[in-house]
């Protein structure tokens, strides 16, 4: 048996640092575009409709920062809110400019997004969340209770599917999205 001075060493794998991508102001700062996913068909619509509340409203994104801030404010909670400025850094960057989004936009995001972040590590609930959640128990009852009749409308066959999707399996997040029910008989 061989001694431990004739055998050779194990090759050492080499490690690679990885510098983090640039931020997306460093990105824009630098010239670059911001390395993002493209958005979603949804989230475009639901940009557009924001602008066209705010422009309803008769606010100037660009000339107006303070006032269409404080409008916001008073238009729903942190996710709301954040979907208004998202919607006009969307809309102002459709535009070419060097620079189109105003400093106060992205501050107002980066305070709502801190708020978010502070919930969600706490694992609090909203208050919309707190008033609109189901027990599982409560769920699963009435999963149950659909399974067992035996003459489901469409409509109970609807409710049975998705209270199972919920009950029967480990919980998701937003798998069910896209999911569309077709009525063919």
């Amino acid at each position: 048996m061989p001694d431990a001075s004739t055998q050779t060493p194990a090759p050492r794998k080499k490690i690679v640092k990885v510098a983090p991508p640039p931020t997306a102001d460093a990105q824009t700062e630098e010239g670059l575009q911001p390395t993002r996913r493209p958005l979603s068909e949804n989230s475009k619509k639901k940009y557009d409709q924001a602008i066209t509340r705010l422009k309803t409203a008769g606010y100037d994104i660009e000339k107006q920062t303070k006032e269409v801030i404080e409008w916001i404010k008073k238009q729903g909670g942190n996710s709301a809110q954040i979907v208004y400025y998202s919607a006009i850094k969307y809309e102002l960057n459709k535009m070419d400019k060097p620079f189109p989004v105003p400093r106060e936009y992205q501050d107002e995001i980066d305070r709502l997004a801190g708020k978010q972040k502070e919930t969600a590590k706490n694992q609090e609930l909203s208050e919309k969340q707190v008033a609109n959640f189901v027990p599982y128990e409560d769920l699963l009852a009435v999963q149950q209770k659909l399974e067992a009749k035996t003459d489901k409308s469409d409509n109970e066959w609807k409710d049975y599917i998705v209270a199972s999707l919920y009950t029967l399996q480990p919980p998701v997040r937003a798998d069910y999205g896209e999911v569309k029910v077709v009525k063919k008989r």
